[in-house]
């Protein structure tokens, strides 16, 4: 059944690029001191597969900030600030675990920089990123495990996390490069490959994490265009509160998700694009814990819905450097305790270049 069903998942994937492939029609020195870069205005979005939604989210890398297949030139940094709500309140037990999580209305807020490295390599056109992301969570509340060995005997607390106030979730860096440009028929790919590096043990396992992905994006006609990616994450060890239950981390955890941004000036016509966009997408994920029969669906599949919108901050917001700002919400459409609710966030832009 597992099987037929990542089957049936990777056919749907490979459609979705074919889509793309064969849809509408193309797209039309560090040395020195940084300066505010020129305003480059584009879609802003957070990834629907790392937005947490619970606090076991908060035990591996959450590279939440997304980025499209657009590339900055050598010298250009930016710098994106997200903030949004996350936790829910749970308390539930199956035949042999008892699961309880206090993180109701938690806030998270991410930190990422982006830095341009080249435009080519060799011969070769490639350009390349550096990325690095810094997840903070405030008030996550608490979590507790118990167990018990049959339905006759008590229960048994195994372990728990404590609320800390502010915790570090993993230092997540990685590089993104761009392997093939859009043409009038193929979407534009990149690869991006990253790690997630433990800090603070706070909340983030002590293990090191792993992501490697893969973007395909096309242009459609009067300003559409669409992002489908996909890839797998490899958790290193988890928190004792699930280990001491002898619930081991998946090896691999695949993921998909689907975007699509809308420039209001594009679709009404106009030739030169516009500073509004709005976003729909949504977005798969297996399951990073497998509780089985033995315990409540808690860190199972999720399916993700979301929807933001990116506007032009005006004078004010480039007075202060940062032209867009943006939006959004998420809706968790099945899977785990989260299943129903909705979640909101918003992310700023502030680009730079070096002179």
């Amino acid at each position: 059944m597992l099987c037929s069903k990542k089957a049936a998942l990777a056919r749907l994937f490979l459609l979705g690029i074919l889509i793309i492939s064969v849809s509408g029609d193309s797209a039309c020195g560090f040395g020195a001191e940084p300066r505010p870069g020129p305003v480059q205005y584009r879609p802003l979005m957070l990834d629907p597969v790392f937005i947490p939604s619970k606090m076991a989210d908060t035990f591996h890398m959450n590279p939440m900030v997304f980025y499209g297949n657009d590339f900055l030139k050598p010298g250009e940094f930016d710098f994106d600030l997200a903030i949004g709500t996350f936790g829910t309140d749970f308390s539930k037990a199956e035949s042999l675990i008892w699961l309880e999580e206090d993180t109701d209305w938690a806030v998270y807020s991410d930190y990422a920089w982006r830095f341009g490295l080249t435009e080519e390599v060799g011969p070769l056109t490639l350009p390349i990123e550096l990325v690095t992301q810094i997840p903070l969570f405030f008030s996550t509340g608490g979590m507790t495990s118990s167990f018990r060995p049959n339905m006759a005997t008590p229960w048994t607390q195994v372990d728990e996390v404590e609320d800390d106030g502010v915790a570090m979730g993993k230092w997540v860096w990685g590089l993104r490069m761009g392997l093939i440009q859009e043409s009038h028929y193929l979407p534009s790919l990149s690869l991006q490959t990253s790690v997630g590096i433990p800090v603070d043990r706070e909340l983030a396992s002590s293990g090191v994490d792993y992501d490697v992905r893969l973007n395909f994006q096309k242009y459609f006609c009067r300003g559409i265009t669409g992002t489908l990616y996909g890839g797998f994450l490899f958790p290193g060890d988890g928190r004792d509160i699930f280990n001491d239950l002898g619930i081991r981390e998946e090896d691999n955890v695949p993921y998909f998700g689907l975007m699509t941004d809308i420039n209001f000036a594009q679709l009404c016509g106009s030739h030169d694009p516009g500073r509004v966009w709005l976003h729909l997408g949504g977005s798969w994920r297996e399951a990073v814990y497998d509780f089985g029969s033995e315990g409540p669906d808690y860190a199972e599949e999720e399916v993700k819905l979301t929807a933001g919108l990116t506007v032009d901050l005006g004078y004010w917001g480039r007075r202060i450097g940062c032209p867009q700002g943006m939006l959004g919400v998420s809706h968790n459409a099945a899977g785990g305790p989260e299943e129903g609710e909705f979640e909101f966030y918003t992310r700023l832009n502030f680009p730079f270049e070096f002179d």
